[in-house]
This record gives C-alpha cells, sequence and structure tokens, in this order.
C-alpha cells in the first residue's frame, strides 16, 4: 500500500484525485475484508494498484497521460474536470469503473484522431455525450459505459473464494442480467439525438455478464445505431441487437472503430 500511495503522489492529476483520505478509507476496506463476507475494496486499487507491480504502476501512468491530454483539450470544461475526478474516485464501485474505462477509450481515441474529436458535446437535448470523432468524413457522436458485479454477484464471489468443500458451479441470473443491460442502454439512447451517427461502448466486466441473444422484447433502441461490447480485457464483438439502422455507421466506419479499439495497444484499465 505505502509504496503505491507514495508512487500516486508523484502523478499531478491523479494525486489530487487519490489523496490521502482516500487511501485511508481503502486500508479500512482491506482490513474489513479480511473478516467480512461481501466486503468491497475500491476498484482503481483492487484492479490497478493491489499487486504493487510495474504492470499496474504502468496502467497508472497511462491513466494520468490520459487525463492530462483529455483536461487540455479546449472542449472540456472545469466542471468536466471535477466530474471525472469525483467519479474515477467514488467509492460506489460502479461509477469509479465506468468512469476508468471511458477515460481509457476517450485517451486512447486522443492518441490516434487527435485533431478530430470533441469531448463531452452537448446533443442539444439538455444532455451531453462522451464524444464527437470525425470518422472517415462524418460526425459520429460516442458514449461509453461499464457494467460491473451486481451486489448479489459479489456475495456469490466472496463464497466462492471462501469456499472449501466440493466444486460449486454459479451462472448467474441471466433475466436479471439480461434486464441491468436493457436498463443502461435505455438510458444511454436518450442522450443521442435521432439524426446523428450513434454509437455506444459498452464494458460488461461482471463476472457472468455477457450481451443476451434475446435482448429486446418490446422497447428497441431509438437512437443507438451500434453497440461495441468489451469484457474486462478487449473487444468482444460489434452488435446492432436492437439498435436503430437510420444511427448505424457505415461499413468502412465500423472497420475504423474496429481498428483503433480492436488493437493490442487498447489498455481498458479495469482489469
Amino acid at each position: 500500500m505505502d509504496q503505491s500511495e507514495q508512487f500516486i503522489y508523484t502523478l499531478p492529476i491523479l494525486k489530487e484525485v487519490y489523496s490521502k483520505q482516500y487511501f485511508d478509507k481503502v486500508r479500512a476496506q482491506l482490513n474489513h475484508y479480511k473478516t467480512a463476507r461481501g466486503a468491497v475494496i475500491h476498484p482503481f486499487y483492487n484492479l490497478v494498484l493491489r499487486q504493487d507491480s510495474q504492470k499496474g504502476f504502468s496502467r497508472v501512468r497511462t491513466l494520468e497521460e490520459y487525463l492530462q491530454g483529455i483536461f487540455s483539450a479546449s472542449s472540456v470544461r472545469e466542471r468536466d474536470k471535477s466530474y471525472v475526478k469525483g467519479e474515477l474516485c467514488s467509492f460506489n464501485g460502479i461509477q469509479s469503473l465506468n468512469m476508468l474505462f471511458e477515460i481509457a477509450v476517450l485517451g486512447f481515441f486522443l492518441t490516434k484522431l487527435p485533431d478530430r474529436i470533441e469531448f463531452y458535446p452537448n446533443t442539444g437535448k439538455g444532455r451531453n455525450v462522451d464524444l464527437k470523432v470525425v470518422l472517415l468524413n462524418r460526425e459520429v457522436l460516442i458514449e461509453v459505459t461499464a457494467l460491473g458485479d451486481s451486489e448479489y454477484h459479489r456475495e456469490i464471489l466472496e463464497e466462492l473464494i471462501r469456499y472449501k468443500g466440493p466444486q460449486k458451479v454459479f451462472t448467474g441470473d441471466i433475466p436479471k442480467d439480461a434486464r441491468r443491460i436493457e436498463s443502461r442502454l435505455l438510458e444511454k439512447d436518450q442522450q443521442f439525438p435521432s439524426d446523428t451517427t450513434n454509437i455506444v461502448i459498452l464494458s460488461l466486466t461482471g463476472s457472468w455478464l455477457s450481451l443476451p441473444e434475446q435482448l429486446w422484447n418490446s422497447t428497441p433502441l431509438q437512437n443507438i445505431g451500434l453497440i461495441v461490447v468489451f469484457d474486462r480485457h478487449k473487444m468482444q464483438e460489434l452488435s446492432k441487437k436492437g439498435c436503430n439502422p437510420k444511427c448505424a455507421p457505415s461499413e468502412e466506419e465500423e472497420k475504423t472503430i474496429l481498428s483503433i479499439l480492436g488493437q493490442e495497444s487498447f489498455v481498458p484499465l479495469i482489469y
């Protein structure tokens, strides 16, 4: 812990995000974890720093570089910076996971298309999306989001980790997982205009989460044209399940997305 804490304090932005108070809370979580079922450790520490490894420190440097690039962009306001910092250190685990993945995607796009992007553009609906990018010759709107383990799943994981008896098999709650995914996508659907090309980049970081074959029963998406699906490690598929073809990218634009986010050098920062 001390090594991780001292390393963070060498980084101009992240030392403001992950303060002494943050590390004190993580220490309390680690102590609680030793004895309590269902105890949760903050995802930034648990997934990135916990091993005090050079691999973890390399990811932290990447996060710092991405934040420096994003925060230097003319389209990023002070309130955007404050929101990002608050989400990264939030002890609501999914908020922190979501922001880690968002910064990984936005930062990587910035390195690949530095002159073709705008962060947090207003959609004209009183809301923002995460990114506007020019792919080929057309503007595309992108929203980034992540879904992790539910409280129920976390309790099951803890039980499996601590269980010493015969082998158990658990597959999750597929109908409930499908509803969680559908609810998140419908929420994001409302952020987009109906006359633009719109993409959601979705990371399913939960232990049993996957995009169901039959996702939509009665409420198809109105404004999302493509869903780019990740697991914790890498891109899994480009999906148009339930999407509106009027808002879909062209085949060449899909290939461009695939060529960027499918690269081995893209690290989601949340595993």
